[in-house]
């Protein structure tokens, strides 16, 4: 049977595959532990997962060509979801049969979506074949933990490890609002500073404040970077100390917009317009000159310009901050599953963009 016959008969069950989107993107991500891009941390898959899922799922027009051209698209970016997206699947099944089992022709509609995986599986698969005949490799990640501590600590730990061997690290910056995972290795240790040896130059300047993981420290080490040498890609760091990673608890990526993108926020009689400073699926942040009375829980209408399409939506606003001379305002957005998949695109590639710039 080919797409549309499958199709048009699990459309019969179109509520369960809406509701159960949180449920696989959810298990993508923790099977995703250990296939992850580094460039991408755990998070930063969610608007690719759910963007594959609603192409899968929504049964609104036939996802093979698209999903072909995904697959290999992000394999080029060294970014492979056969593995993780499997045990999803397989549960999704099993939750299809409990499901049916027991209605009218249920056993048909359980093979329908066996058969729709096969075939979604057989897609993926040739486009893997097309990307692994060109020689790229896969590359893991690591996953970020973090906890308080004190900076002599640190380098006692870094010195005592670096002497014995263990000099590799991952640095983690955030290169317009991306996480962005570095593999790297320590070169020297001079009383509180460090040089070290790294990869993705372009997303590091002096002053950032970076993140490093060390396979041998729990804990996620706060640094900045006080000197860079571009060409030979080393960075010379001051530790900082133990933090928590203020990142670790958005619960979408968020990305820069590619260009200067207008944002108009109403309120009752009061509109202001602005310019995007980043979004995510959940929500969008806005610089703007005038504020009036807004303030923090504060409803709103948000409307903005994506490549698909006019964003139109509800919003609560969950912070008005000021910075030399201009407002920002973080507003969470209430996006129905249209508008989530046009921002979800938008994420994507821009991520894409970026992972691509770094490479460059």
């Amino acid at each position: 049977m080919n797409f549309e016959q499958l199709a048009s008969i699990l459309k019969q069950d179109e509520e369960f595959f809406i509701n159960y989107k949180d449920k696989f993107r959810e298990e993508f991500i923790k099977n995703a532990k250990d296939e992850k891009n580094p460039l991408l941390g755990l998070k930063s898959l969610q608007p690719l997962v759910d963007k594959l899922y609603i192409l899968l799922f929504s049964f609104k027009k036939d996802p093979l060509e698209e999903l072909y051209n995904l697959t290999y698209k992000l394999a080029h970016h060294e970014i492979d979801f056969k593995k993780p997206i499997t045990k999803p699947l397989l549960k999704m099944v099993k939750d299809y049969i409990d499901l049916v089992a027991e209605r009218e022709e249920g056993y048909k509609r359980i093979k329908a979506l066996i058969s729709l995986i096969d075939l979604y599986f057989e897609t993926m698969e040739k486009a893997y074949s097309k990307y692994i005949s060109e020689l790229r490799s896969d590359v893991k990640g690591t996953e970020e933990e973090v906890i308080k501590g004190e900076k002599e600590v640190i380098l006692k730990l870094l010195r005592k490890f670096y002497e014995r061997g263990y000099a590799n690290i991952i640095i983690l910056t955030f290169y317009k609002e991306m996480p962005v995972a570095c593999k790297s290795q320590i070169l020297e240790i001079v009383d509180r500073f460090f040089r070290v040896k790294t990869i993705h130059i372009k997303a590091f300047s002096i002053g950032d404040r970076v993140y490093i993981r060390h396979g041998s420290v729990a804990e996620t080490i706060a640094s900045r970077i006080i000197n860079m040498n571009i060409v030979e890609e080393i960075i010379e760091l001051d530790v900082i100390g133990f933090v928590e990673l203020p990142q670790d608890k958005r619960q979408h990526v968020r990305v820069e917009p590619e260009k200067p993108t207008k944002v108009k926020i109403r309120k009752g009689e009061w509109k202001a317009e602005g310019l995007m400073a980043d979004i995510s699926v959940g929500g969008v942040g806005v610089f703007v000159k005038d504020k009036d009375d807004l303030k923090k829980d504060d409803l709103v209408i948000v409307f903005f310009e994506l490549p698909k399409g006019e964003i139109t939506a509800e919003g609560e606003v969950r912070y008005v901050t000021l910075a030399e001379g201009t407002f920002r305002i973080g507003i969470k957005l209430n996006l129905d599953i249209h508008q989530e998949e046009a921002v979800n695109d938008y994420i994507m590639e821009r991520q894409l963009a970026i992972l691509k710039e770094l490479k460059d």
